[in-house]
């Protein structure tokens, strides 16, 4: 039986996985935040969830509006009491953060590097 904690992470993965990230829609190619592996990790203690996230680029200009949709998108979840967001600047994203799923051979690799604005790998 799931711990409460274990049973509101999986719920909290879940909201922040309708969330997209902004380039990847003005390119034309939505990916959700997790499936794009911009969620480094998900920390849930007794309703309070710590959020950390790796930005695509350092200098993200959207990073206030994707802090505030994952903020959002856990409040959302019932048993939530708290919730906080963080950057984790000491992580560099790759595009071989792309979960697998959502990634099906090279040209959908291509197309999820595409989607954030970077050049195809080959």
């Amino acid at each position: 039986m799931k711990t409460p904690d274990a049973t509101l992470l999986e719920e909290v993965t879940q909201s922040i996985g309708k969330v997209h990230d902004p380039c990847s829609i003005a390119m034309g190619r939505p990916l959700d935040l997790v499936s794009m592996g911009i969620v480094e990790g998900i920390d849930v203690t007794e309703g309070r969830v710590a959020v950390r996230l790796v930005l695509t680029d350092p200098m993200c200009f959207v990073q206030a509006d994707i802090l505030k949709a994952v903020d959002e998108a856990v409040r959302l979840v019932s048993g939530v009491k708290d919730c906080k967001v963080s950057i984790d600047g000491n992580i560099l994203w790759t595009s071989e953060r792309i979960s697998s799923s959502s990634v099906r051979g090279e040209s959908a690799r291509a197309a999820a590097r595409a989607a954030v604005g970077l050049p195809s790998d080959g």
